[in-house]
């Protein structure tokens, strides 16, 4: 053994790091640590080789024929022999190259792994595990995990999703998936796995949003969650058993109440749904005070306020005029009359009766058909004439006013009282702002309009590939002109060569002859100088004449070979040509028909109006509009583009709607039945991928996710770190895989991206290569190479012609789906390039990078033609909507930051939310 060990450490090539060459070193002690317990594989041994080792001495790369990754490795050793002897540590070439005792030194020092010199303690547990006969772990492979709970500071984020309609983002944030609404960026939601506090044990490394925008999935360790939002929920019901006379929303919004022909008032309040028999018969309007418990009745004979605690002690008030809107403004009531007048109310704490506080005041002499408090002291009028006037109470003097239109029959107030909404008989809807100027108006059916806005996408694709396939046409044709040309001229060179042949034979054939004359008369007189230096001449001219006839066959057989590949290649032109005439036409015909229905779609839209009885804001920037159907549609007011809708079958059909705080809404329909429900439902965990699957078809953390555009497949990137890709497409509905793409990669899949119409699937890893892959069978088609470090993102252009990669080497590269060729390089970053979006339909990127920089740069030139700074550490994840209204970037600080893409301005900074410990 003794002589094997001096000649090992002879011997230099053996656990070299990446092909760095060490010379022998100081040795390291060995440093007793306290441990408490037996030094073990899985704790103490494992752990040292997989952070300084394994890089370089695994399955896939095993320099010096050596895997370090099993116990079994180790006793089968490399290239020199076994690298452990159990039990004798001295003997074991892997505890003394480690401990420095012997060359060559392992790990080398400088390497690019990262890996490390050896402390004292990590080699006196080396070597203790060997003393103890080097026993393997508890299990093989992957065993069960033992979690410590992540610390609550920690909140990267690594991946982040811009929701369909552009209204909101799923990210990541350690370990927690969250939901931010980008029309009020302060509402977040977060998504909570039952059997834990929080989504994911570990970081969420991924994120992916369903083409419906019902459905995210977010991506672990060896696991994929799929968790789902109903389009709403229901909330609470009650019911009059009536039809409905008068509804009225309290002036914080948390409390709605009803009545019916009869006098039965329900109302609801944080208590949930409580009804009252008042016998107040044919009420006109009805409202209710949530925080002094008092609904007030107004009917024909006066109003009635009843305390909700004590309703057979009711007060009564007797206005000079009949009342026609009532609302309370803070512990006054404000009535309307049918004059156009208002008049203020007020009940003394020491009066049982409420008394008018004040003169009455109007605008005009229409009357009033919409009244909602605004403020403590402010109110919205609405009056038959079509004018609102925003009232301040105090002074009982109008602020300012404007013309909604004569058709107006409801008006609406967001929360901040800065934006409001007016209802109109032809079923459209206007949305006006402070100082009274329209900004919206929403008419149109929101199925309509989302089709329409579709098939301009749709357009502009087809407009691009139709360009595209006729550019291909012409170097089609233009390569078909170069084909037969050459064809001709090789005809012509061939009938050259066959002159030329033709020639040498004769030629050939006249020197045979006279060399046969010249040999017949030496062959008669032998010795005759003469003849002889006949026969010699003869001989060299028929040698000669060969040697040209020989050439001039391999000219011709060229020729002939050259007029067959040139022929051949006409022929693959001809195809080609055929091709992309048959390309130009399809597109063609696909550009005329798509022209045709958005036509139709825009002329369909402005037809075929939305009938809607109510608008309710939900937040500052969502406003729901609903249909007597039940049908609601919600719209972004910064954009006017729709953002969702909903069929709520307890509204069909429905007469009114009120809104509640919170994004609820109540439903009022004919017989009375009062139906609350919220359109930001819920978001539940529907599915685990990976887990509990024996065995896990995930090998380690999925690090790339991407739903196609039909929303059937989702596939999931991942892999075992330096040595596989894992790549595969799920049928996630049913948690089964449908396709393994086998050797995708050498090295973990860090990101994956469908093509927009569904038939490709592009991929980027830490082997460097960006590839593409057909969907319906899995071939790959493309092998893009050129980044010299990990592919962090890519992403197609609309078309799909071209699609961009970012990578850490702090590039982005641009290809040519097509041919595989590269088509540009931008390198404008300072650090790792990690995100790559294209913006809507155009040939702009957005990009986030290591450098803290997001920048906006066009593909096909690398001009950087906006920036956006603010962030503080390493950006990771890049977001943009589709007309660059918005740009959202996050990174290893969890803080979301918000731009206006158009001009940089930063909007909004979204730190994470401190979570206790």
């Amino acid at each position: 053994m003794t002589a094997f060990l001096n000649s090992l450490r002879s011997v230099p090539l053996l656990l070299t790091l990446c092909g760095t060459a060490v010379l022998a070193e100081d040795a390291i002690t060995p440093t007793p640590v306290e441990l408490g317990r037996e030094v073990t594989y899985d704790q103490d041994v494992a752990p040292v080789l997989k952070a300084n080792c394994l890089a370089c001495h695994n399955t896939t790369k095993s320099e010096g024929a050596l895997n370090l990754e099993t116990v079994a490795g180790m006793l089968k050793g490399g290239d020199s022999g076994a690298a452990i002897e159990p039990g004798d540590p001295d003997a074991s070439y892997l505890y003394l190259v480690a401990s420095r005792e012997s060359e060559p030194v392992m790990p080398p020092l400088p390497n690019n792994m990262n890996a490390h010199k050896l402390t004292g303690a990590e080699v006196w547990k080396l070597k203790r595990w060997i003393e103890l006969g080097a026993p393997e772990g508890e299990a093989a492979g992957h065993k069960s995990i033992i979690w410590t709970g992540m610390p609550s500071h920690l909140q990267p984020t690594y991946s982040m999703a811009l929701f369909p309609r552009e209204d909101r983002i799923a990210l990541g944030r350690g370990n927690r998936l969250q939901v931010i609404s980008l029309t009020d960026p302060q509402q977040l939601v977060e998504l909570v796995d039952p059997e834990l506090s929080v989504a994911h044990r570990d970081f969420v490394n991924a994120v992916a949003i369903h083409p419906q925008g019902r459905v995210i999935a977010s991506a672990g360790y060896r696991n994929v969650k799929i968790w789902q939002q109903e389009p709403y929920q229901l909330v609470d019901q009650g019911s009059l058993n009536e039809a409905v006379s008068a509804s009225g929303v309290s002036a914080s919004g948390n409390a709605i109440v009803a009545i019916g022909p009869s006098g039965r008032i329900v109302y609801r309040s944080d208590a949930g749904f409580k009804s009252i028999d008042s016998g107040l018969a044919e009420a006109v309007a009805i409202a209710i005070d949530d925080a002094a418990g008092l609904i007030a009745v107004a009917h024909a004979a006066g109003i009635t306020v009843i305390p909700a605690a004590t309703p057979d002690q009711p007060v009564q008030i007797t206005p000079p005029k009949p009342c026609v809107e009532i609302a309370f403004a803070a512990s006054r009531l404000l009535t309307a009359h049918a004059d156009g007048t208002l008049q203020l109310w007020e009940k003394p704490a020491d009066q049982p009766q409420w008394t008018a506080s004040g003169a009455e005041f109007k605008k005009n002499d229409s009357p009033i058909v919409a009244l909602q408090v605004t403020g403590p002291s402010a109110a919205l009028a609405l009056s038959d004439d079509g004018n609102a006037t925003l009232w301040d109470l105090e002074k009982r003097a109008a602020n300012r006013g404007w013309a909604a239109g004569g058709d107006a029959v409801a008006v609406s107030v967001d929360s901040t009282g800065k934006s409001f909404a007016t209802v109109h008989e032809s079923g459209s809807v206007r949305v006006w702002d402070d100082q009274g100027k329209q900004v919206r108006e929403f008419k149109q059916k929101i199925g309509r309009v989302v089709d329409h806005k579709s098939l301009e996408r749709q357009v502009a694709v087809a407009k691009s590939l139709s360009t595209n396939a006729t550019t291909l046409q012409k170097a089609a044709t233009d390569d078909l002109k170069t084909r037969q040309t050459s064809v001709e001229t090789t005809k012509k060179t061939l009938e050259t060569t066959a002159m030329d042949l033709a020639k040498a034979n004769t030629a050939h054939e006249k020197t045979v002859t006279e060399l046969a004359d010249a040999d017949a008369n030496l062959a008669k007189t032998p010795d005759a100088d003469d003849l002889k230096k006949k026969q010699e001449a003869a001989t060299k001219a028929r040698d000669e004449a060969l040697a040209k006839l020989n050439t001039a066959k391999e000219e011709h057989r060229r020729a002939e070979t050259t007029l067959k590949l040139e022929q051949d290649a006409l022929t693959r032109a001809e195809a080609l040509l055929k091709e992309r005439d048959a390309n130009v036409k399809q597109t063609a015909e696909r550009l005329t028909q798509l022209t045709a229905d958005l036509a139709a779609a825009k002329k369909s839209m402005d037809e075929e109006l939305a009938k809607s009885i109510a608008a309710c804001f939900l937040d500052p920037q969502r406003l729901a509009v609903t249909t007597g159907q039940g049908e609601v549609a919600i719209w972004n007011l910064a954009t006017g583009a729709p953002i969702g809708s909903a069929s709520l079958k307890e509204w069909q059909p429905v007469v009114d709607v009120l809104d509640l705080p919170g994004g609820l809404l109540c439903g009022i329909q004919e017989q009375g039945q009062l139906t609350v429900v919220t359109l930001d439902a819920p978001w539940t965990l529907q599915a685990r991928l990976g887990e509990n699957q024996e065995p896990n078809p995930f090998i380690d953390r999925v690090t790339a996710l991407a739903f196609s555009p039909d929303g059937t497949l989702l596939a999931t990137g991942g892999g075992d770190p330096s040595r596989d890709g894992e790549l595969q497409l799920w049928n996630w509905s049913a948690g089964q895989i449908a396709k393994t793409l086998e050797g995708a990669h050498s090295d973990v899949v860090l990101t994956v991206a469908f093509s927009e119409d569904g038939t490709h699937l592009a991929s980027g890893s830490a082997d460097k290569f960006v590839k593409v892959f057909r969907v319906p069978d899995g071939n790959q088609i493309a092998s893009f190479e050129g980044h010299t470090e990990h592919v962090l993102d890519v992403d197609w252009a609309a078309d799909g012609l071209t699609l961009s990669s970012a990578s850490a080497d702090q590039s982005v590269k641009v290809w040519n789906r097509l041919d595989g060729s590269q088509i540009r390089t931008i390198t404008s970053f300072g650090k790792q390039v990690t995100g790559v979006k294209y913006i809507g339909v155009s040939d702009n990127l957005a990009t986030s990078s290591g450098d803290k920089v997001v920048r906006m740069v066009t593909a096909s030139n690398g001009r950087n033609y906006r920036s956006m700074s603010g962030s503080e550490q390493f950006l990771n994840a890049v977001a943009v909507t589709d007309d660059e209204g918005l740009v959202i970037a996050a990174g290893h600080d969890g803080v979301v930051r918000i731009w206006n893409g158009k001009d940089g301005k930063l909007l909004q900074t979204l730190p994470p939310a401190k979570a206790a410990e």
